[in-house]
């Protein structure tokens, strides 16, 4: 069998779900992505249905890498961000523990894959 199947509409609005849950308080979300995937685009439209839905602001940002998390920490920061949802990517998945530390020096919640 062969094919591809995005399923990142759906697994978006599961992070969305999981995020109010665990921090019901928080309405202005940084949404990590890498910029770098096939269904980035979609991805991005399921992060802002679910923003939306949960009457957040959503504050997009991208970073291929940790050395671009500064970047990304700053703007969180200018922006007041009171959450992070780190979009679904293998690429992110590789720094995920440092997405996890900008959040803990911030002091805001932060949603990233195991």
């Amino acid at each position: 069998m062969t094919g591809l199947t995005n399923h990142g509409d759906e697994l978006t609005a599961k992070l969305f779900e999981l995020l109010q849950q665990l921090a019901p308080r928080a309405k202005r979300v940084l949404a990590l992505s890498s910029g770098l995937g096939a269904s980035e685009h979609d991805v991005r439209a399921g992060a802002r249905t679910a923003a939306n839905a949960y009457c957040l602001t959503l504050i997009e940002a991208f970073a291929e890498s940790a050395w671009q998390l500064p970047a990304v920490e700053e703007r969180c920061a200018r922006e007041r961000c009171e959450a992070v949802v780190s979009m679904l990517h293998p690429n992110l998945f590789s720094f995920r523990r440092d997405v996890v530390a900008l959040a803990a020096r911030l002091r805001i919640p932060a949603h990233t894959e195991q």
